[in-house]
């Protein structure tokens, strides 16, 4: 029954979040199979399964295995719904986050772009959606060495961010903390050091100074003032 596939997938994906890859896949595979025999390879559910399997390999680092399951639920929804649905939208996201999770962020770039442009025309430029999806392209344009580029996208990143999200929402503090980085990678530290102590200040006084968001930004400013300080003459 779709219904009890649908079960199955929402118990499959809280195993993916604990990290319980193994009990995911024992799960979620033979859903898989009866889904494609009983339901067909287009059912909703059908792509739903898949695509959490394909997202507990990709937590598992079967990325083979993530990457054949992302592009054929793709290819699935790019036919029956084109670019603007929500769904392919999400998956164009998928595998274009998988691909830059694998050092192969070339080849992530043009299902960003696509992703990126079918989420503004849904939703418009002012979505924060929209805004995530911008913050992956840049992320993938600074990891193949085009951060002049990067930086354009990021800046306009952070500028919407605080436009449309409430003060100090933690989402802004990550724009601001990955420019900061990227500007200081291009040695531009007059520019990165008021964003970096912002953010961190952001993350401390929100989520502690034990969070992971708030250790990461510690580090970029770390980064930051190793830099200004081999710099003094």
């Amino acid at each position: 029954s779709p219904d009890t596939l649908g079960s199955v997938i929402d118990l499959g994906r809280v195993l993916v979040r604990l990290k319980r890859f193994d009990d995911a896949n024992a799960l979620l595979e033979p859903a898989v199979q009866r889904a494609r025999k009983q339901l067909g390879i287009e059912h909703i559910e059908t792509q739903r399964a898949i695509n959490e399997l394909a997202t507990s390999h990709q937590f598992g680092k079967r990325f083979d295995e993530a990457e054949a399951g992302f592009r054929e639920v793709l290819a699935v929804r790019e036919r029956r719904y084109g670019d603007d649905a929500m769904a392919t939208r999400t998956s164009l996201n998928n595998l274009a986050m998988l691909l830059g999770s694998t050092d192969r962020d070339a080849e992530a770039i043009p299902y960003f772009e696509r992703a990126l442009a079918a989420e503004r025309r849904a939703l418009g430029d002012s979505h924060p959606d929209t805004l995530v999806l911008s913050h992956n392209l840049a992320m993938a344009l600074r990891d193949v060495g085009q951060r002049e580029r990067s930086i354009d996208i990021q800046r306009q990143n952070v500028d919407l961010a605080r436009r449309i999200l409430p003060a100090d929402h933690w989402q802004t503090s990550i724009y601001m903390a990955v420019l900061g980085q990227t500007l200081t990678q291009v040695g531009r530290l007059d520019d990165a050091e008021p964003l970096l102590r912002a953010s961190l200040a952001n993350f401390s006084r929100q989520f502690g100074d034990d969070d992971g968001r708030t250790r990461k930004a510690q580090q970029f400013l770390d980064d930051w003032q190793a830099l200004k300080t081999k710099r003094r003459p």
